[in-house]
């Protein structure tokens, strides 16, 4: 790992600038504004009761994200010194989220939410984590793709038995 106090590559840092905010529109700066002052995980609030209601089938209010409806395994990375995510809202997301397989953080005390892009040390702090879980992830989703298509083979085994037996009847019947 290198000696330097952060992690920016300071050489590259006018060609990053150049590309940010890299496509985000400003609704979602307004929304990411919007939760820090609400301090829920809501959708975007139209700023108009009757926007709302057309928006959300009548509710006058943004609703509440529903992460305890999230069903897929769920990998989460952070930084201690991650300026747009605090350690309290990160720990509220481990919470919430129902299927959490790995809770990574960063073992750098100064690793900040633009170094997940831009840090130097991204290959050897992050990056073995998230093949990791990529490769834990894909045998996961390998076994049960397995598991679905032995089930899927054995029902239809199963079938052409019934249809086999039904078919053995009615012959038995029709030569009585």
């Amino acid at each position: 790992m290198s000696n330097i106090p952060f992690q920016t590559n300071m050489t590259m840092l006018p060609e990053y600038l150049r590309h940010v905010p890299a496509g985000a529109p400003t609704r979602q700066f307004i929304h990411y504004a919007q939760l820090i002052r609400s301090g829920r995980f809501a959708r975007y609030d139209y700023g108009n009761r009757e926007k709302n209601r057309i928006a959300y089938g009548g509710k006058s209010t943004p609703p509440d994200w529903r992460l305890d409806k999230v069903k897929v395994p769920v990998s989460t990375y952070w930084g201690k010194n991650d300026w747009l995510v605090n350690e309290k809202d990160y720990q509220r997301l481990l919470v919430e989220l129902p299927n959490v397989i790995d809770n990574y953080t960063v073992p750098y005390d100064k690793w900040n939410h633009m170094d997940f892009a831009w840090g130097i040390d991204a290959d050897k702090l992050l990056f073995p984590r998230v093949l990791e879980n990529t490769r834990k992830a894909e045998e996961r989703y390998r076994k049960e793709k397995e598991k679905a298509e032995k089930s899927a083979t054995v029902k239809e085994e199963k079938k052409k038995e019934k249809k086999s037996e039904h078919k053995k009847k009615e012959e038995k019947a029709d030569s009585a």
